[in-house]
């Protein structure tokens, strides 16, 4: 959760936290998504806001943004409102493309059960300041929330897993396992028939696209393993076999000092080493989830789980969340 206490930023070189102070900072929130510009910029939509007077979460209505490098743009954070905007929601994912940020999916609502799904695209001028909903041709993935999306250098999202509407008289969400195709220059769908080692049912889960063009899943929620993913998948979006592979070196259950990748909500990013940087989660510890704060990288060119030694957590408040 993007916790307006805590504002820190983690230096890869150096392996440390390092804590920093902008002003005008947004409230803290969950499920929100972020962007990075080539220039530097992130940018930050939507996301539930916890209201501890009411219990009933609310969801950000805003477009917030800061400059990454040092400097004057750095400083402080700032709020953009376009009169036409989206549907606010959270658990939704964003990309960046060509000068735009691309946003898909989500919920409507922040509290079960009464979530409404969505599957709507939406692209947010980053220049002009202006959203422009995205009519789009072909197989249309169903209303999810919870799903992974990458882009692709030539242009294309890749969309794993999620979970879907309610459905049936059990009431229970509809668990997803489709790999699912936006090209964003010609605006159509396509889903893709995939073989090898499958994922299966994943919602919650990191995702990565790396510089050879292979996408990488990492933990989530296994809907049917009934608990948390501790593998790592990754598919060649290159080829035309479409299969995916599994890496069992990241999932070394008999080493004791392997990084912890069955949790739900962690958070992805990856350097042009290939290093795969993966940082926080939860993970259910007895009949409690627990927030996990460990960082650690996965080198992608050569299958090796590597823990990164923090000097700083950036954690605040209890560990301890909902069932």
């Amino acid at each position: 959760m993007l916790d307006t206490a805590y504002r820190q930023c983690f230096d890869i070189e150096k392996e440390q936290w390092k804590q920093v102070a902008p002003k005008n900072s947004p409230k803290g929130r969950y499920g929100h998504s972020a962007i990075v510009t080539p220039s530097g910029q992130m940018w930050i939509y939507g996301g539930g806001i916890i209201n501890l007077e009411t219990g009933v979460d609310e969801l950000a209505t805003e477009l917030v943004y800061i400059g990454l490098k040092e400097g004057a743009t750095s400083e402080s954070w700032s709020q953009v409102q376009p009169e036409k905007k989206p549907k606010n929601r959270l658990f939704h994912t964003a990309v960046y493309y060509e000068g735009f940020m691309w946003i898909f999916g989500g919920a409507t609502k922040a509290n079960a059960p009464d979530n409404t799904f969505l599957n709507d695209v939406h692209a947010f001028d980053i220049e002009a300041h202006t959203w422009s909903e995205i009519s789009c041709e072909g197989q249309k993935p169903a209303p999810r929330q919870g799903h992974s999306a990458v882009i692709g250098a030539d242009g294309r999202m890749w969309v794993y897993g999620g979970n879907a509407l309610r459905s049936g008289p059990d009431g229970l969400d509809a668990f997803l396992k489709e790999l699912h195709v936006l090209d964003l220059n010609k605006k159509s769908w396509s889903k893709v028939e995939t073989a090898g080692f499958l994922p299966g049912f994943l919602f919650h889960h990191a995702s990565v696209m790396d510089a050879a063009g292979r996408l990488w899943l990492v933990g989530g929620v296994a809907a049917h393993q009934q608990g948390y993913s501790g593998n790592a998948y990754f598919l060649d979006t290159t080829l035309a076999d479409d299969s995916w592979h599994g890496v069992p070196e990241f999932n070394d259950t008999a080493n004791p000092d392997a990084p912890p990748l069955d949790k739900m909500a962690s958070r992805a990013i990856i350097e042009s080493s290939g290093k795969i940087w993966v940082f926080g989660g939860i993970r259910w510890r007895g009949h409690a989830s627990k927030k996990d704060w460990s960082i650690y990288w996965l080198d992608s060119n050569a299958p090796k789980p590597t823990s990164s030694t923090t000097s700083m957590s950036p954690s605040s408040g209890s560990d301890q969340t909902s069932p």
